[in-house]
């Protein structure tokens, strides 16, 4: 007869031994793409220097879609009527401020600028602004505003044509 101690002894043993069996192996470093001898790779590595500079781009405000409010066509305005930009960005504070710069422009085909004549109640990624009346022809939005406290202003990459 097998004491207690004897038996959790034995436990322990073949717990140890399952245990050692089943360790991997140390991982194999792959090999260089270019594979060098010792001299040449020295070599490269002394002529070879990288340098983080830390450059970001520019956040600007990148513009999704813009629709006709009175048509409900996406990349169409009717003149006179709103038309809703829907901005795609996602990080950053953004901000919609009229009295410290931010504005809807649309330029003409013959670069014209014309300012928005009318605007709604903007939300957090979305903008309603009226395309002045008597406006005609091909039209390219500019938004204008805050992003994280410094002006900026974004393009809309689709022309827009009348209704």
């Amino acid at each position: 007869m097998v004491s207690a101690a004897g038996r959790k002894a034995r436990c322990y043993i073949a717990f140890r031994r399952s245990a050692q069996r089943q360790t991997h192996p140390p991982r194999r470093k792959s090999a260089p793409a270019f594979p060098l001898p010792p001299r040449g790779r020295g070599r490269a590595e002394a002529e070879f220097s990288a340098e983080n500079t830390g450059h970001q781009g520019r956040l600007i405000p990148v513009l999704t879609r813009v629709t006709d409010n009175w048509g409900g066509q996406v990349n169409e305005y009717t003149a006179g009527k709103s038309v809703l930009i829907e901005l795609g960005n996602r990080k950053g504070r953004l901000e919609f401020d009229r009295t410290n710069g931010s504005k809807v422009q649309f330029r003409k085909a013959d670069g014209t600028l014309v300012e928005a004549s009318d605007y709604g109640e903007p939300g957090r990624t979305k903008i309603t602004a009226q395309v002045p009346t008597g406006t005609t022809g091909a039209l390219t939005v500019i938004v204008t505003m805050l992003l994280n406290g410094a002006l900026r202003s974004g393009e809309y990459p689709t022309t827009l044509t009348a209704a």
